[in-house]
């Protein structure tokens, strides 16, 4: 976010040079607009080369047209793939970032779980759950008496939450946001409310874009708001 700051103002530099041209110093002026103009082709190629792209190009784009190409780089979205992407996914927790996309798309869980069901019940979660953000969503046979710990915890979490059943366990489905970085500890937590020897199954979207479709076994269950 910072150095796309500093390629949106990085333009302005190139009021120095022309303040110099209009006291009469057409010479230094020059100089410090060659400067200037490989001050921010560099600035444009490091960015440019971070983000997963032609980094010569764009440098060269920075040195000629330094009032154009900063700008447009700055304002580019981010590549999924790049450094700069790869590194904040590695750095450790991070903001939640809210899955982004159609219904279908954001929720691919909630979807599998709907499949064979009517067109009214289908209809209805959709409705239900067209206003949340997520990019953390969980299906859970929960143990009948972790379910209240498990529901209560879900709200502190800001989890939005619909419950079924699965023969004679409880089933619960969630959705919310999870910061990158601390999926782990949300699957720690739901697998101890889960019923021994079922599956939590969990799609997260991270930081960098990528969706993450898993699933983990519950061994025994605890009080999940303990």
């Amino acid at each position: 976010m910072a150095s796309r700051v500093i390629l949106l103002v990085s333009p302005l530099l190139l009021l120095f040079p022309a303040s110099l041209r209009i006291a009469g110093y057409r010479t230094a002026s020059m100089i410090f607009l060659l400067l200037v103009n490989g001050g921010v082709g560099a600035l444009v190629r490091w960015h440019a080369r971070q983000n997963g792209r032609d980094g010569d190009l764009w440098g060269m784009g920075g040195f000629f047209l330094p009032l154009v190409t900063p700008v447009v780089l700055a304002l580019l979205p981010a590549d999924p793939y790049s450094a700069n992407a790869q590194f904040r996914a590695a750095a450790g927790p991070g903001r939640a970032v809210a899955a982004k996309g159609t219904f279908e798309e954001r929720f691919p869980l909630l979807m599998q779980t709907l499949e064979g069901q009517s067109a009214e019940t289908r209809a209805g979660m959709k409705a239900r759950f067209e206003g949340v953000k997520t990019n953390f969503e969980f299906l859970l046979p929960t143990a009948p008496g972790a379910l209240a710990g498990l529901l209560g915890e879900a709200a502190k979490r800001r989890f939005s939450v619909w419950t079924g059943n699965l023969g004679t366990m409880p089933l619960v489905y969630g959705a919310g946001l999870v910061r990158t970085g601390a999926e782990e500890e949300v699957e720690g937590w739901l697998a101890s409310a889960g019923a021994p020897g079922q599956k939590l199954k969990v799609a997260f979207w991270g930081a960098s874009g990528l969706l993450r479709l898993s699933e983990h076994h519950c061994e025994q269950a605890t009080a999940a708001g303990a």
